[in-house]
């Protein structure tokens, strides 16, 4: 077995670290107490939205509401992301002397 991440061999009875990453689409719904508007004008974005749906590869769909990955991590890249899980630039921060 070796590292997802590194490609470092993971040595029989050696601890790695399983990583499992499930993405799934979500929509911001609208305030249940807030006017929708017209039925009409909902009609017609259910319909295009239906539209879109049949042009699109069913794979395709598939990714683009579900993904799921896998990954087995060894103890140094396993602290690597769970420091920054998100990939986020770290921007260094200036400490001045009265800090």
């Amino acid at each position: 077995m070796i590292c997802s991440r590194c490609r470092q061999t993971l040595e029989p009875g050696s601890v790695f670290w399983s990583l499992d990453i499930r993405l799934t689409a979500e929509q911001a719904m609208a305030d249940p107490g807030e006017n929708c508007g017209d039925s009409g004008i909902m009609d017609e974005r259910l319909e295009s939205l239906l539209e879109r749906i049949r042009a699109e590869d069913v794979r395709s769909l598939e990714n683009q509401v579900f993904q799921q990955f896998q990954f087995k991590l060894c103890r140094e890249c396993r602290d690597i992301f769970t420091a920054n899980p998100l990939n986020l630039e770290l921007t260094p921060r200036k400490f001045t002397d009265d800090q």
